[in-house]
């Protein structure tokens, strides 16, 4: 795994050792895991951008998100982002028999 270096203030490192100590675990591994969900959350805020711009289709979103696109539905809905498909007519689509099965 690479390395990667960053200058932290000592008021954030200090809060990364608290929380490391009440995690029992280290430092590096705090700021994995607080890097991932920052970058998740980075990753469904974009997706959710395009898609409000109508600059992606709603499997793009999700794409981009690295979501499902049920997850992407909610998520749309909860933020006030209008797509054309709801969460009903995807689950309808996936109840609905196929011709060819």
């Amino acid at each position: 795994m690479p390395t990667v270096s960053v200058r932290l203030d000592e008021e954030t490192i200090k809060l990364l050792d608290e929380i490391a100590e009440e995690e029992r675990t280290r430092r590096s591994d705090v700021i994995r895991k607080l890097l991932y969900r920052a970058l998740q959350e980075w990753r469904v805020d974009r997706a959710l951008c395009l898609l409000r711009r109508g600059e992606i289709s709603v499997g793009k979103a999700a794409e981009i998100a690295k979501i499902t696109v049920s997850e992407l539905l909610e998520l749309a809905t909860k933020h006030d982002i209008t797509v054309g498909y709801s969460l009903e007519d995807l689950e309808r689509d996936l109840h609905r028999k196929r011709p060819y099965a």
